[in-house]
């Protein structure tokens, strides 16, 4: 590898966050970003919706007919 160590074999892949982590981080940059919680909650669930529908767009059409 470029950074001087080796792969090791059992070494686990990375986590990917849970729907709710994601929720969170989502809410705390747009409350950051807005500053007003009420929008950053609606931008959030926003976001999150617009990436599972894409998800399931891709899915459907990745699917076998």
């Amino acid at each position: 590898m470029a950074d001087g160590r080796e792969d090791d074999p059992e070494e686990e892949p990375p986590q990917l966050p849970s729907l709710g982590e994601l929720i969170s981080l989502f809410y705390d940059e747009y409350l950051a970003l807005y500053g007003d919680e009420e929008l950053a909650s609606v931008a959030a669930a926003a976001a999150i919706n617009a990436i599972l529908e894409e998800r399931l767009k891709s899915s459907a059409e990745d699917a076998p007919s």
